[in-house]
């Protein structure tokens, strides 16, 4: 727990829901490239995402967004071994800012 090494999650909520209770608030996760789990992601489609933050999940589910334009984004090739995911974009190869998360099912 919290200032504590058991459970070796920082916060391990087992019989209940988080909830952010304050109107205004929210979560906040601090995002980068290298070990990130959320960033965004600039260039052309495909763009590959390289995190060791996916290298080892079991059941990784990735949310991308687009940040400028209307054009739908969609996560391709997940690979948990060498920590990596493309993202793609339609229609075509244009360039786009999209956001990514990366959370693990439980």
């Amino acid at each position: 727990g919290i200032g504590t090494s058991t459970p070796s999650a920082k916060l391990d909520v087992a019989n209940g829901d988080i909830a952010i209770s304050t109107e205004g608030k929210g979560l906040a996760i601090k995002a980068g490239l290298g070990n990130g789990k959320i960033g965004v992601a600039s260039g052309i489609s495909p763009i590959t995402v390289s995190t060791t933050a996916l290298i080892g999940m079991t059941s990784p589910v990735i949310f991308v967004t687009t940040q400028n334009g209307n054009d739908p984004a969609s996560v391709v090739n997940i690979n948990t071994t060498t920590g990596t995911f493309d993202i793609v974009h339609s229609p075509g190869a244009g360039s786009a800012d999209v956001a990514w998360m990366i959370v693990e099912t439980a």
